[in-house]
C-alpha cells in the first residue's frame, strides 16, 4: 500500500539515455509511492515523447515489467501499475533500466541518487535539472553531424536545448490534481 503523498519519501532519480553522445539526461524528484507506470508517464513527458511504443523496466532484484499499451502483462512479468518505486529500488545508488521503443531501442539507466524527506512546499514529480534535448520520437537514430539520413531535423529543433520549464509545466498539468 502506498504511503500518503504528504508523508512519503521523495526519490531523486537520474534518468540517462544510454549510448547518447553527448549525454542526454534528466534529474527528477518523485514520491517513492509512485508506480513504475507513473514513472513511465513522467519519462514520456520529460523526453517529449508520446508513449506510442512498447516499453519495459528491468531491475536486478528480479523486478521486470513489460508495458503493453495498458494491457495486462504476461503472468511471468509484474504489473507496472502495482510495482512501486520503493520495490524497484532496493536502496540509494541502485539502478534499473527502462527501454522504450523496441525498434529504436532507447535504453535508459535510472539511478536512485538520494532519498529525501517530503517537502510540503513542492509539487511532485518535478524536473530539477537535465542536459540536452531528447531524440525525436519515430525519428530513428540521429547524429548531429549527419541529420540528413531521416530528412533532417524539424525546424526549430535544437539538440543542445533542455527545456526544463516546459517539462515542469506539463508535469504540473498532469499530476497536480493527482498528488
Amino acid at each position: 500500500m502506498p504511503a500518503s503523498p504528504k508523508t512519503d519519501n521523495i526519490y531523486q532519480l537520474k534518468i540517462t539515455l544510454l549510448q547518447s553522445r553527448p549525454p542526454i539526461w534528466r534529474r527528477i524528484l518523485i514520491p517513492a509511492s509512485s508506480t513504475l507506470a507513473r514513472l513511465h508517464n513522467v519519462i514520456q513527458i520529460v523526453m517529449d515523447w508520446d508513449g506510442d511504443h512498447l516499453h519495459c523496466f528491468n531491475a536486478k532484484n528480479n523486478v521486470q515489467v513489460l508495458g503493453l499499451y495498458g494491457e495486462k502483462p504476461d503472468l511471468s512479468e509484474r504489473d507496472e501499475n502495482k510495482t512501486y518505486l520503493r520495490t524497484a529500488f532496493a536502496k540509494e545508488k541502485t539502478s534499473i533500466t527502462y527501454t522504450y521503443d523496441f525498434g529504436a531501442w532507447w535504453e535508459h539507466k535510472i539511478t536512485l541518487e538520494k532519498i529525501l524527506p517530503h517537502d510540503p512546499t513542492k509539487v511532485y514529480p518535478v524536473v530539477i535539472t537535465g542536459k540536452r534535448n531528447s531524440p525525436i520520437e519515430d525519428g530513428g537514430d540521429w547524429d548531429e553531424d549527419d541529420d540528413d539520413e531521416y530528412g533532417g531535423l524539424p525546424e526549430g529543433y535544437d539538440p543542445a536545448f533542455c527545456d526544463i520549464e516546459t517539462m515542469n509545466s506539463r508535469l504540473s498539468k498532469r499530476y497536480t490534481a493527482n498528488n
